[in-house]
């Protein structure tokens, strides 16, 4: 049976920080949320840095507007909505974690992370096992506009 859990408000809009600049393709945003979050510190090399915001930012892909260009048009049906069976999505962000995990400079994430991304992993194996075609981007939308008490769309 999957348990619920609790996130205290800090981590929730640190994760929003994190999560609303991987949507925007900011490295800077991505990077700010994951200090908050312990992740990085900010004194990590550029490099480290960059190279953790890109792997958010893979993990983000179904979630960008698509006119921004970010999701290869293959990846979108018809009314835009992400096809999750047709995307090599896990493979792209697993290559992705394997090169921002190689640094002296890895951290291992929060428990809270940890739980909240492997119910994200399945959720992700599950609507490709589905072939679903979904844009899931509207209730990330409202979720990020809830947690981190900003306007959903502004900039998004």
């Amino acid at each position: 049976m999957a348990r619920a859990r609790t996130f205290p408000r800090r981590f929730v809009k640190a994760y929003a920080e994190l999560v609303r600049g991987a949507m925007l393709q900011d490295t800077a945003m991505t990077v700010r949320g994951a200090v908050a979050l312990g992740i990085l510190d900010a004194g990590f090399p550029r490099q480290v840095l960059d190279g953790f915001a890109t792997m958010c930012k893979v993990i983000a892909e179904p979630f960008t507007d698509p006119a921004r260009g970010h999701i290869e048009p293959r990846l979108l049906n018809a009314e835009g909505a992400y096809r999750w069976a047709d995307s090599d999505l896990p493979a792209r962000a697993g290559r992705a974690m394997m090169s921002s995990a190689l640094t002296v400079h890895y951290r291992l994430p929060p428990p809270e992370i940890v739980f909240l991304h492997r119910r994200l992993t399945g959720t992700f194996v599950m609507l490709a096992a589905l072939h679903a075609e979904l844009d899931a981007r509207p209730e990330l939308l409202e979720a990020l506009q809830i947690a981190g008490g900003k306007p959903a769309a502004a900039g998004l």
